[in-house]
């Protein structure tokens, strides 16, 4: 989607002097894995610039040499443990954090190709040559071999899904079902526990232009690349979504968040959509060419790190507020797409890093709820809007009734057909802090209204104008009805509580001047105004509204001033009725 921002890059560091093999994120820093052994940590500086504004840089805070044999081909850390996995000839091993002391070392996992990591199981799966090994990492942090597993072809990449193992090589991709764990008697009175092995299952052939690509995601999924084509696979091997994700080259490497995937591609970062109820339509294609590394995980603040392979350079991917993504989804037309996004918005009880510094007393600046329901109003009050445009009244009517506060009013600004002209300075020109977008051409025709006039022409006319005026009637009323019924509530609860208010007394008087009128009104108006009673609210109503209006209209005569007198409640009342009428 043209114009949509998923992520912010950033520079980490420029033209780093030695070839980057590895990225993963601890915390806030970012652990560099060199090919020469070292293991750099990067952490972010904040400072100000020479006209005061706050400017952010990396620096290098500790260099550990010879950290890996030959270079450091992967790395992750643990996320609740201070603990760092890596990967080199030496095989996978667990090194505290930040002191880098070896704790634990998985054995036969020399030469591995890569490595997976269960947090949940504390689980690790690695591929060396034609063979699976996994270990256990117990509670004193010491890993402990299960199972071997052979496999026909070398393995290249791998990850878990759910409980099963996903394998990717040069020509095909498999997946390991675990058997149970098995207890055997191994002399009497004691028992082992043992984890058979198993033949993997052949899933499908991989593709011929990059090398397999594997990314886990939650909830046991993976995707797996094939050419230029992403696939959802769950646990059993088979497609978890009937959706793919098509990119416009085969991907070297996949990085992943709960909303989105980022595809290394030769030419650029490609960034779409995988949430389930975000925006599907949502895309961003980065210009950061030769980026082929990725740290494994995103960072606590939803943060990317991609490296290139060829000029070292290092480039954070932040991600752009949800709140601003769901302005250019609707920016672009994507309204549903905005409003999904707005459910993914923490609640201000629950996020106490999206409450700093945005308290309702400091700054005037609203709590988090209630931004994202000023959002949601103006979203749905435009995508109303846009519905109506393309011939969709019904819907357009539904997202208007589905704000806060719906107006109905705001229906009325889409009948203008419907409304006298002394009512027409009621009708608003903005709602929810925005103004109101201009009705085109094309939404007027699609919502049945016919050329601009007042009430009665529309009576008077001709009989298509009839009709689209009781088109119109048959859209509104149900509306009307139901804010008619509460605005006289209100009214009667404001006259009760003020006792002898100006506003009440006046209602009752014109009341009583009119009980005769009351008695003699069209019926079929009355009973829709409400059980024909001469209540102050109701009267009110009556008295100067659905009669006194036609009249007014038909003969030409300026009551205006009449109506500008009057408290605007009872107005709003007066049109309502009108209408119905």
């Amino acid at each position: 989607m043209a114009g949509f921002e998923a992520f912010e890059p950033s520079v980490v560091v420029d033209e780093f002097a030695r070839k980057i093999e590895a990225l993963c994120v601890w915390g806030n820093t970012l652990l560099v894995g060199l090919s020469d052994g070292s293991l750099l940590f990067f952490e972010q500086q904040s400072g100000g610039n020479a006209v005061g504004a706050s400017i952010s840089t990396w620096q290098v805070t500790k260099v550990q040499k010879n950290f890996g044999k030959r270079g450091t081909a992967q790395l992750q850390a643990l996320q609740d443990q201070p603990y760092l996995l890596s990967l080199s000839d030496e095989g996978v091993q667990l090194h505290s954090l930040p002191e880098l002391q070896l704790v634990s070392a998985a054995s036969r996992t020399g030469r591995a190709a890569a490595f997976s990591w269960d947090e949940g199981r504390q689980l690790l799966a690695t591929a060396i040559k034609k063979k699976v090994i996994t270990h256990q990492l117990d509670s004193s942090h010491t890993f402990t071999e299960m199972t071997e597993y052979a496999i026909p072809e070398a393995v290249a990449a791998i990850s878990w899904v759910g409980s099963n193992i996903l394998l990717g090589t040069a020509k095909n991709y498999w997946l390991i079902i675990p058997a149970p764990s098995q207890s055997v008697e191994v002399l009497p009175g004691q028992v082992m526990t043992i984890y058979p092995a198993v033949q993997p299952h052949l899933l499908f052939a991989a593709g011929s232009q990059q090398p397999p690509v594997i990314r886990g995601l939650s909830a046991g999924e993976v995707l797996i690349t094939k050419d230029a084509v992403s696939y959802f696979l769950g646990p059993d091997g088979k497609p978890s979504r009937k959706t793919t994700l098509t990119w416009s080259q085969a991907p070297v490497a996949l990085l992943a968040t709960k909303m989105y995937v980022a595809a290394l591609l030769p030419a650029a970062v490609e960034v779409k959509s995988i949430s389930k109820i975000g925006a599907a339509a949502a895309e961003q294609m980065l210009l950061l060419p030769n980026m082929a590394i990725a740290a494994p995980t995103p960072a606590q603040d939803g943060s990317l790190y991609i490296a290139s392979a060829t000029d070292g350079g290092i480039r954070q991917l932040t991600p752009v507020p949800l709140e601003r993504q769901a302005k250019l989804l609707a920016a672009a037309g994507d309204f549903q797409g905005a409003l999904e996004l707005l459910t993914l918005l923490e609640d201000e009880h629950t996020d106490a890093k999206l409450l700093q510094g945005v308290s309702s007393d400091k700054k005037g600046v609203p709590p988090v709820a209630a931004r994202r329901q000023q959002l949601e109003d103006v979203l749905r009050l435009k995508f109303g809007y846009h519905l109506l445009a393309a011939g969709e009244p019904d819907e357009a009517l539904t997202q208007f009734s589905m704000c806060s506060d719906p107006d109905p009013l705001l229906l009325l600004t889409l009948y203008p057909t419907l409304v006298p002209d002394k009512f027409k300075p009621l009708l608003p020109t903005s709602a929810y802090g925005e103004p109101l977008p201009d009705l085109p051409e094309a939404a007027t025709a699609a919502a049945g209204n016919g050329p601009e006039g007042n009430f009665s022409s529309s009576k008077a006319g001709s009989g298509k104008s009839t009709a689209v005026a009781a088109a119109h009637v048959g859209v509104v009323v149900p509306y009307l009805l139901s804010h008619r019924t509460r605005l006289m509530a209100s009214l009667q609860d404001a006259a009760a509580a003020d006792g002898a208010a100006a506003a009440a007394a006046a209602a009752l008087s014109s009341s009583r001047a009119s009980s005769e009128a009351c008695g003699t009104a069209d019926t079929g108006v009355l009973n829709s105004i409400g059980n024909a009673g001469c209540s102050i609210g109701v009267s009110a109503a009556n008295a100067n509204g659905p009669k006194a209006a036609r009249t007014s209209s038909e003969t030409g005569s300026s009551s205006s001033s009449t109506a500008a007198a009057e408290p605007r409640s009872y107005q709003e009342l007066q049109l309502i009725a009108t209408v119905i009428d």
